[in-house]
């Protein structure tokens, strides 16, 4: 039985014109050879010690070294174009023992297929030398070390050599094959003067040619009738653009035909050629002048050749097997239908022939050419049997015939491509609106795994090394089955290249997933082969969906991270305020203990007073006559200890009552009608003990009869707070101060002025006082919560606002709340 082999591709153009004709062409190369050939699409190898590229990612090329195929093809000119030849060769050689063939760039010991850039470009140099008298030239090259580009250059330069036309080395420009590069070489040249400016502009490729062409025409300069300007490829949109560009034509599908067959004949064992060159050929197209003057090769007609149409069948073979799809079949059928148009019949019958020929060639556009001189050539042959006038109405029509051919299968693969771009358009609009990613397989499985791809996985980067070990399969799915494993899987190469690069699969593509450089993952596709142009879009969708979708899913993880993380320092910060209570609660209960001490003592003592005098005035009338000076004194002790005793006692009252307003949480029912001279004496009553012994002054400047209708007890914890802040912070050990308590009504708006004269508080502490945990003097005990709890006081029950500023001396706090805060309460809501 007959071996089935499994050739790969690596390269970094794949849905160009390059990439597309390199791939038809050894597709159509192997297609009766029983070979399968999957594409690994990558970017531009950056060096020996990485295959990662900034451009894209090169992953898939690692993943073709770990597959087992018996052959590869290697795009050397393209992924090589930043490194040596040397490296280049390195990596060819990493895939030994495999088989490899390298296209477009010619290394010693790899076997090669290259275009001739050579031949093309000097040929395409002499014509503008020879039909336009061109003596004048400008060169823009291509990258320095890039060999195509320096055979180009070296054509040109030998070109102009052997006839004698020396080279203006100011007129030999850098680039890099971009528009850019011609831009700004056109800027470099107009800074000579305009007489001075060159005939013609050879540029080392097409888009460098587009972008001249643009800035010469920013100049008021015309082209061809002032510069001539060419490019090199021969790409479609030097064809389209104005005028067309007269360029160099690269045969990248023969070129492909070419590397894919020396590949097969290599693996089968057969001795190949080291080197292959394919001809490059002249495009004569408008940038010159000389449109429509492409020259072909011609079959003459001999005396001995006259009938012998064999003879001419054979001639035409050689002549064009390169540039049409041609056989002696084809050429046989339209001499036999001019055979019977001579002899009477139809010319419909030839046209019919002439129509069966062209459906037999792919991409008949770029063919018309060479479709238009054989039609020169079968007139030539066959001229002796027809009447002039009948002959060339014969052949007037059938060119006819080949441009309208032509137009109705361009325009049917446009419609059928623009309709395909619609389709998957509206397919990509639907996967856009998934929210996940397993809503996005299942939708991708459903609206593409019918119609467009056989086949299907997505591998996934779980780590930051973007490597082949931190790929994880995500995603799987052939027409029939889906499979979304629970937790993304390390990759199983085996299992892998069993399913997508087993022997009689066809069409299976490795691409990068990336989006704005950054790199996402690798997709495996199976497609259908009306959409393997638009494998990059689907790539790019793919691309910026799951890019989409991680974002989402890291969110998530990351707010519920985030979500739990703020629970914690809630909890902890719960904690720590309550902390903060129990040791302010702690320091108030020792400052009214230190305070109703005093009262409480001398209570004491005069209570024992009164008891020794009662019992003194008990014995003197147990004794007899009692005098009446003797008692009025005693009772003069106990009128004295009575009142000593009331005195103290209602001290101690009022510091119990002020410690149970403390105490008691806030209270929605214990909103009532305060004074706020009364309120502010209440809350320096069991501060009184502190303030003394620091032998500060308070001074309260406020009107006896200024009410508000709001929380006492909220307002009297502000109150104590900032008279604490002032006596931790405001004053050194043993320093004196003054403190300032004034209060007025300010419209709706009751205003409080807290100030004291100590040392004030610097811009940057200012600036986070009312932070939770900001404090400065953590060493000494504190924890940071106290001003933030006061503001959340001012805030939540007062509905207030404080601001905070430093004065000539000290600081000053202003606090200010509503009058009736059931009013304005009532209001707020109103405007919401």
């Amino acid at each position: 039985m007959k071996k089935r082999y499994s050739f790969a591709y690596l390269t970094s153009l794949f849905t160009n014109q390059m990439g597309r004709e390199l791939y038809l062409g050894m597709k159509e190369a192997l297609q009766d050879k029983e070979v399968d050939l999957t594409v690994f699409v990558g970017g531009a190898l950056q060096g020996k010690e990485t295959l990662c590229s900034d451009l894209a990612d090169n992953t898939a090329y690692e993943l073709a070294q770990k597959g087992d195929f018996d052959g590869i093809i290697i795009y050397g000119g393209a992924i090589g174009q930043l490194i040596s030849k040397e490296e280049v060769e390195a990596f060819c050689n990493s895939f030994s023992p495999i088989p490899v063939v390298n296209i477009s760039l010619q290394l010693p010991n790899i076997p090669s297929v290259v275009i001739s850039n050579y031949q093309g470009m000097y040929k395409l140099t002499e014509h503008l030398i020879s039909a336009h008298d061109c003596n004048n030239f400008a060169f823009i090259k291509g990258p320095e070390t890039h060999e195509e580009a320096e055979q180009r250059f070296n054509a040109f330069h030998d070109a102009l050599a052997d006839n004698q036309i020396s080279i203006n080395e100011e007129f030999i420009l850098p680039g890099n094959f971009s528009m850019e590069a011609g831009v700004a070489a056109v800027a470099e040249l107009m800074k000579k003067p305009k007489s001075c400016l060159p005939d013609a502009i050879v540029c080392v490729d097409d888009d460098t040619a587009l972008g001249v062409i643009n800035a010469l025409k920013e100049q008021k300069i015309s082209v061809p009738s002032e510069i001539i300007v060419t490019g090199f490829d021969d790409a479609r949109f030097a064809k389209n653009c104005v005028p067309s560009i007269t360029s160099v034509q690269q045969p990248f599908q023969k070129l492909g035909q070419t590397a894919a067959l020396q590949l097969f004949e290599k693996v089968n064992g057969n001795p190949i050629a080291q080197l292959i060159e394919v001809e490059s050929l002249p495009v004569i197209h408008e940038s010159c002048g000389c449109y429509g003057h492409q020259q072909f090769p011609f079959i003459a007609r001999t005396e001995n050749e006259e009938n012998d149409d064999n003879m001419f069948i054979d001639s035409m073979i050689g002549s064009y097997q390169e540039n049409l799809t041609i056989n002696s079949l084809l050429l046989m059928q339209l001499l036999s239908s001019l055979e019977k148009v001579c002899n009477g019949e139809t010319e419909v019958v030839f046209y019919n022939a002439f129509s069966l020929f062209m459906d037999n060639q792919s991409a008949p556009q770029e063919k018309i050419p060479f479709i238009l001189n054989l039609l020169a050539n079968l007139k030539n042959h066959v001229q002796h049997k027809f009447e002039e006038r009948l002959l060339n109405a014969i052949f007037q029509q059938a060119a006819l015939n080949a441009h309208s051919i032509i137009q109705r299968t361009s325009a049917l693969a446009q419609y059928q491509t623009e309709e395909n771009y619609n389709q998957l358009n509206f397919v990509n609009q639907k996967l856009h609106q998934a929210t996940s990613l397993k809503q996005f397989y299942e939708m991708s499985h459903k609206l593409l795994g019918s119609q467009y791809i056989n086949r299907c996985a997505i591998l996934l980067y779980q780590e930051r090394g973007k490597k082949l070990d931190n790929l994880r399969m995500t995603f799987s799915y052939n027409q029939q089955q889906l499979s979304i494993p629970s937790e993304a899987s390390p990759i199983c190469l085996t299992s892998i290249f069993d399913d997508f690069f087993q022997r009689g699969k066809s069409n299976a593509i490795v691409m990068p997933l990336t989006l704005s450089r950054e790199k996402i993952g690798i997709v495996l596709l199976d497609l259908n082969n009306d959409i393997l142009d638009l494998s990059q879009t689907l790539s790019w969708h793919f691309s910026s969906i799951l890019k989409r979708l991680q974002t989402i899913s890291e969110n998530e993880q990351k707010r519920g991270q985030l979500e739990s993380t703020l629970q914690d320092l809630q909890k902890t910060q719960q904690r720590l305020i309550e902390t903060e209570k129990l040791a302010a609660l702690g320091k108030l209960v020792a400052d009214v203990a230190h305070e109703m001490n005093t009262p409480l003592g001398v209570s004491i003592t005069y209570s024992s007073l009164i008891v020794d005098t009662t019992e003194k005035i008990e014995q003197l009338i147990n004794n007899g006559p009692v005098k009446k000076s003797e008692l009025n004194a005693q009772l003069a002790l106990l009128n004295k200890a009575g009142k000593a005793n009331l005195v103290n006692l209602g001290r101690s009252s009022d510091l119990v009552n002020s410690f149970k307003n403390l105490a008691i949480e806030h209270d929605p029912t214990q909103l009532r009608t305060l004074f706020i001279k009364e309120t502010i004496e209440d809350a320096i009553v069991p501060m009184r003990n502190r303030l003394n012994k620091a032998h500060h002054q308070v001074t309260i400047n406020s009107p006896s009869k200024l009410v508000a209708y709001s929380y006492p007890r909220s307002l009297v914890q502000v109150l104590m707070a900032f008279i604490d802040n002032s006596l931790c912070h405001a004053y050194k050990l043993d320093e004196r101060g003054c403190i300032t308590i004034s209060a007025e009504q300010d419209e709706e708006q009751i205003m409080i002025i807290y100030e004291d004269d100590g040392c004030g508080i610097s811009d940057h502490d200012r600036n986070h006082i009312l932070e939770p945990f900001f404090t400065t003097k953590r060493n000494q005990g504190h924890v940071g919560l106290g001003l933030t709890t006061i503001h959340n006081i001012v805030r939540k029950n007062l509905h207030g606002k404080l601001k905070i500023c430093n004065v000539a001396q000290g600081t000053r706090i202003q606090l200010s709340f509503p009058v009736d805060i059931k009013k304005a309460l009532s209001t707020d809501q109103d405007i919401n």
